[in-house]
């Protein structure tokens, strides 16, 4: 019982990791979109 968990608990865990790194690729590619625009909206009021 326990070997048949073991690789479906690994499993979940690689999932679920993928699942953190995308949405912080996500979030990480928005910032810098979001940080370009206020950089360009900042330089043109300069």
């Amino acid at each position: 019982m326990e070997t048949l968990l073991k690789p479906t608990a690994g499993q979940l865990i690689e999932n679920a990791a993928q699942t953190v790194n995308q949405t912080l690729k996500g979030v990480k590619e928005r910032m810098v979109k979001s940080a370009k625009i206020a950089f360009t909206i900042l330089l043109k009021r300069l």
